[in-house]
């Protein structure tokens, strides 16, 4: 799907990361846009991309206001309409350090720390979920001085321990435990673990929800539920389907609206179907990895974004229910099923293969980190 021809000039100041590369292949639907990469990283493979005008590196070590200083030369020196951090790491810097930052109003970023926090710490989302009547896992904070698991008599096996932030997604830091005995002894072992939380595990369907907000109203989003993931528990989806759920919308709106949500997320959901119930996991406040998915069904994320920060009026696009399988997706799906590699059109229509044949140097630079990661982590 093309968008309409603009002239305007966006930097992702987190190039290094790779949700960069998923936000510049959104972004490379829409003709007449310039995008400009900083990075942390000179050997970034989103340097490569054709649809890329410029890339930029500077360490972040000289210091965070040497750092926002050279951005700020950038956004002068190109012109630069929109600024759009990728990552969480870099939007939380972007709050916290709003002074070093001359042109706030070119991104679309929570109003405060105390905001960002809300979304991202399991701990105070769950609280916050309580207040609004939202469902929510049981769940316990460890760090509670008053917290002893022998007090918790009805508390359901299995449980989880959490993180309270993100360590690096793709359920990095999770746990499971299936008795009480292996709960008890671990948190024996590990009494010193304050940012961690207990909380029952919830059985269902894996379902996301997709926002771009301002001052916590909805302005787009789509809803995605998981139909496949890699092999390890915990693991995010890697194929999916579009879906319509009012309910979730509706919990999505109360809760944006609770947290007075600016800027892009991803809401965790689990959905059973045989209970007819759902909870809220965890939040996202970040660009998420099957971002493609939201374009392909008609939602571009990030162009919005740049809409939304240049005070376009819109409104809120629908979506089609469309199928969609990431590379490691399509990869799972062909070694389950060698002859799904002859549905050539198929492929082409639900993966984002495209962009990888259309933009080779970039792609093949991601291969061979790829595989240096793999040889020598």
């Amino acid at each position: 799907m093309k968008f309409p021809t603009n002239n305007i000039s966006i930097l992702i100041p987190d190039g290094e990361h790779p949700l960069s590369i998923r936000v510049v292949q959104c972004l490379c639907e829409v003709k007449g846009i310039k995008i400009f990469i900083l990075s942390a990283n000179k050997h970034a493979s989103i340097r490569f991309s054709r649809h890329v005008a410029k890339f930029f590196f500077y360490e972040k070590s000289t210091g965070l206001e040497d750092w926002f200083n050279n951005l700020n030369s950038l956004i002068r020196k190109y012109a630069i309409d929109v600024v759009m951090p990728v990552f969480h790491s870099t939007i939380r810097e972007f709050i916290a350090n709003k002074a070093l930052l001359e042109w706030v109003d070119k991104t679309l970023i929570p109003h405060s720390l105390e905001r960002f926090n809300n979304a991202k710490n399991k701990w105070y989302l769950h609280k916050q979920l309580e207040e609004l009547g939202i469902p929510s896992p049981k769940s316990y904070d460890v760090a509670d001085p008053d917290f002893e698991i022998s007090r918790i008599s009805n508390i359901n096996m299995p449980v989880l321990i959490k993180p309270k932030y993100e360590i690096v997604g793709a359920g990095n830091g999770i746990i499971r435990f299936n008795t009480r005995n292996e709960l008890e002894t671990y948190l024996e072992q590990n009494r010193c673990n304050n940012q961690v939380i207990l909380q029952e595990y919830f059985p269902g369907l894996d379902l996301g929800c997709n926002v771009i907000c301002r001052n916590g109203d909805i302005l787009a989003y789509t809803i995605q539920l998981g139909t496949l993931f890699e092999d390890n528990e915990f693991a995010p989806q890697i194929g999916l389907k579009m879906i319509n759920e009012e309910n979730v919308r509706s919990s999505v709106t109360r809760l944006m609206k609770g947290l007075k949500w600016t800027g892009v997320a991803h809401i965790d959901f689990h959905y059973n179907p045989e209970s007819k119930k759902y909870v809220v996991l965890e939040i996202n406040p970040r660009y998420w990895h099957t971002l493609l998915a939201s374009t392909f069904s008609g939602v571009n994320f990030p162009w919005l974004y740049c809409q939304t920060v240049l005070g376009k009026k819109f409104d809120i696009p629908g979506y089609k229910k469309i199928e969609y399988l990431e590379l490691k997706g399509l990869f799972k799906k062909v070694r389950h099923n060698p002859l799904y590699l002859l549905k050539l059109r198929t492929i082409w229509k639900v993966s984002p293969i495209k962009y990888f044949i259309k933009d080779p140097v970039m792609a093949v630079s991601q291969l061979i980190l790829s595989l240096r990661i793999k040889l020598f982590n």
